[in-house]
């Protein structure tokens, strides 16, 4: 019984330490990856690969070839062993990126096309991949890389409702969660500045981020505004907000709410009031009725 407690502590030790020692031969090639020594990290990698058979250390030499451009030799690594475990995606994407990089662009698609039939990888994925962020453009791959990485939607009074003197935006843009939206500014103008911004921020799923964007404008003085566009950026990808042109008129110098096909609200004043108007309006504070007439 003593000598079988033995014998496993010396087979748990000589394990353990074996474990160990890998662990530190892989820390060595992530340290010399960090510092672009590519020969050590392939050399330390390659060798705790051929001692151990892991699949994640052979990975990690495919990109460690991919990143030194040994593009051959990466892809030779990657063959054997898709040959063996052809229903491996994630080496299948990493020989596709090998592909990409030699300019093999059909054959890398067919592997791209593969694993999106295979319901391994979401579009989104693959769009924000950094590895494959470059190829985006590329006329062969536009199909399945091309996507837009945002979508204007749901755009209310985009030709300009004004609501007294205020200029109100309502719409909403999807972008992949993995890059920042922003605004740039409307071309400066004397008829108009910005009163208020407010972002509705959630997760549409787990790539895609919505927002609801309200803008409001407010009108310091009368005039003909021209129609302007409200650029929106997701990385480089662009969309534009556009908006009409409208008249903005002064209040003091109306006395009724006026409609028309160019949205034009003009509130009145509750000191307007008259008894022969045609537009029923009623004025309420917290929801209480205060005064009503017709204007």
């Amino acid at each position: 019984m003593l000598w079988f407690l033995l014998a496993c502590t010396f087979f748990e030790q000589g394990y353990f330490s074996e474990e160990k020692m890998n662990y530190q031969q892989y820390l060595r090639a992530q340290n010399a990856l960090e510092e672009e020594d590519f020969l050590t990290a392939i050399s330390e990698l390659k060798d705790l690969q051929e001692r151990t058979g892991s699949r994640a250390v052979l990975e990690n030499l495919a990109y460690v070839y991919l990143q030194n451009q040994n593009l051959e030799e990466g892809l030779r690594l990657v063959l054997k062993h898709l040959k063996e475990h052809p229903g491996d995606f994630e080496l299948r994407l990493m020989k596709a990126k090998l592909l990409l990089a030699m300019e093999r662009w059909e054959e890398a698609k067919g592997d791209l096309q593969i694993i999106l039939f295979n319901q391994k990888m979401s579009v989104w994925e693959l769009i924000q991949d950094p590895d494959l962020q470059e190829y985006r453009k590329q006329p062969e791959l536009s199909d399945i890389l091309g996507v837009p990485t945002m979508q204007l939607r749901q755009v209310s009074q985009t030709d300009g409702g004004l609501v007294g003197d205020v200029l109100f935006l309502d719409f909403q843009v999807n972008h992949l969660d993995s890059c920042v939206l922003s605004l740039k500014e409307s071309p400066e103008t004397t008829l108009l500045e910005v009163q208020k911004i407010r972002v509705d921020s959630q997760r549409a799923d787990q790539w895609v981020r919505q927002e609801q964007i309200q803008i409001n404008w407010k009108a310091i003085e009368a005039g003909e505004m021209p129609a302007f566009e409200i650029p929106i950026y997701c990385g480089e990808d662009q969309v534009s907000l556009f908006v009409e042109a409208m008249s903005i008129e002064s209040l003091s110098k109306r006395r009724s709410i006026t409609l028309s096909k160019k949205p034009l609200l003009l509130l009145p004043k509750k000191e307007n009031c008259t008894q022969d108007g045609t537009i029923f309006v009623q004025f309420r504070s917290n929801g209480i009725l205060e005064t009503e007439c017709k204007m």
